[in-house]
């Protein structure tokens, strides 16, 4: 919304997946995307490859290159570089493993290689980009997941426990750009009060050692779905955070639409909730710079609808006030690999193959 919706930051994309095509529900699939910014990925996903149906393996690699990006936080607001050179590029490829003995836990294990690049003119503007300030930095990263989830629906649970630990350390071996260890949590419990009416409490946090990381990998709050309500347009660098989210929500429409336009999803389940939520949040820097949001209780409140459509998409409209006085309306689409709009469905006879054809906007 801040960047106006200017078309010259249009992306448009190509996701090609095709499921089970060897009868072990199997999962191959790319993603092309052009424009604006260029993302190119291959994964190969096999959930179990042992008669016990316990053990799976993951393949991936991805290339990301784009014109602009962000080389600053300022006041808490990003600050960003442009040009037509495409100033970094990013490598990645990864190999895991998953570990799954009942329904309701996983474990994950994963090894990645990741490579940075960034052009002289990004350098110039922020040496602490990249790591002891050089144009290059590349790193091993050994990443562990434990997931456990006893809710009665994945997309919108209104009953039930969630639970992700991880633990993840940036550097291995002959590593000498990044050392960077950190844990995550994220747990949330959902409860039906009354009848329609079902309550959610969510807490996320990280502690990362040691303080000091290079800007790249120094991000806090405001990326992905990380942040307090309120504060959407706000990004807080740091080390340590947590953030805890509270709704209470009424569903005040619930009915399964039949359609034909698409065969893959005759009926639609369709879901209205109205909700009151209030978030608190914090983040802890050594440096805060001029940051005025860190090392300070972040507080948010309002009120939203959550619509969900399907058993996959969520959308979410709310307004929300801060400790600042600021207020407005946001709202959180469906993401897929960075999509931010299905443009168009494409659905091919066979039922394993999927092309999904992506309208994208920055």
């Amino acid at each position: 919304m801040e960047e106006n919706r200017r078309l010259d930051r249009t992306n448009i994309g190509l996701d090609i997946v095709r499921i089970n095509f060897r009868g072990r529900n199997e999962k191959i699939g790319t993603t092309i995307q052009l424009g604006y910014n260029k993302y190119f990925d291959l994964e190969y996903v096999i959930p179990y490859i042992d008669k016990k149906l316990r053990h799976g393996l993951d393949l991936s690699v991805s290339y990301a290159t784009g014109r602009e990006i962000n080389f600053l936080t300022d006041s808490n607001k990003l600050r960003f570089y442009s040009s037509e050179k495409y100033p970094y590029k990013i490598l990645k490829a990864k190999i895991g493993t998953t570990y799954r003995k009942g329904y309701a836990s996983i474990h994950e294990l994963h090894l990645s290689y990741n490579r940075y690049e960034i052009s002289d003119e990004l350098h110039t503007l922020n040496p602490d980009f990249l790591a002891n300030q050089q144009r290059k930095m590349k790193y091993l990263e050994l990443y562990y997941k434990y997931l456990y989830n006893n809710t009665d629906t994945r997309v919108y649970p209104t009953s039930g426990l969630e639970l992700k630990l991880s633990a993840v350390k940036r550097g291995l071996l002959f590593d000498r750009d990044v050392n960077q260890f950190f844990v995550y949590t994220e747990g949330a419990y959902y409860k039906k009060l009354i009848r329609n009416i079902s309550s959610s409490l969510v807490f996320r946090g990280r502690f990362s050692f040691n303080h000091r990381q290079p800007y790249i990998l120094d991000r806090a709050m405001g990326f992905r779905n990380e942040y307090v309500r309120g504060y959407e347009y706000f990004v807080i660098d740091g080390s340590h955070y947590a953030v805890l989210r509270g709704n209470l929500r009424y569903k005040i429409f619930d009915q399964v639409i039949s359609q034909r336009l698409l065969p893959i999803m005759r009926f639609i389940p369709f879901r209205v909730y109205a909700k009151i939520f209030d978030d608190i949040g914090y983040v802890y820097k050594v440096e805060t710079g001029n940051s005025f949001l860190n090392n300070r209780l972040l507080n948010g409140y309002g009120v939203g609808l959550d619509i969900i459509i399907s058993y996959y998409a969520k959308f979410r409209l709310e307004y929300s006030l801060n400790h600042l006085g600021q207020k407005g309306y946001f709202y959180t689409v469906p993401k897929n690999k960075g999509c931010k709009l299905l443009f168009i469905i494409v659905y091919l006879k066979t039922p394993t193959c999927l092309i999904l054809l992506s309208f994208l906007k920055v």
